[in-house]
């Protein structure tokens, strides 16, 4: 039979404490940390990357023609695959400040193109 006592319990306080520990150091994770960058371009009809470490981005189509927007694929032409334009006066939120990324400071290739014309565009991004 052995004779060592139990280890001492914490208190309620003790354990929000903990509790409250965590929670900080979880959401701490998720916050981005970084710069606001901006950038006007104009896009046509050819792939323009954008390659950045960002976690998010708003995009703007300030042109008269639609603008095609991919995460990491320019293999094929959106339209002829059904997908979606951006249409003028619209804009695009990307979000990933609660995703971490698998390699620090990188992020998905956004790829713009358009069908016919050109696009002017803006975007706004956090680094």
């Amino acid at each position: 039979m052995s004779t060592k006592e139990a280890p001492p319990r914490l208190t309620p306080e003790q354990m929000m404490v903990v509790y409250l520990d965590e929670i900080s150091g979880r959401l701490a994770d998720q916050i981005a940390k970084g710069q606001l960058s901006s950038k006007s371009f104009t896009v046509g009809t050819d792939w323009y990357p954008l390659v950045t470490g960002w976690m998010s981005v708003t995009i703007y189509n300030d042109g008269a023609a639609d603008l095609y927007i991919r995460l990491n694929d320019n293999i094929g032409l959106p339209w002829e695959e059904g997908e979606a334009p951006l249409k003028s006066d619209e804009n695009l939120v990307i979000d990933l400040k609660g995703r971490k990324p698998k390699v620090e400071g990188s992020s998905p290739v956004i790829w713009l193109i358009c069908k016919a014309g050109t696009a002017a565009v803006r975007i706004f991004n956090l680094l």
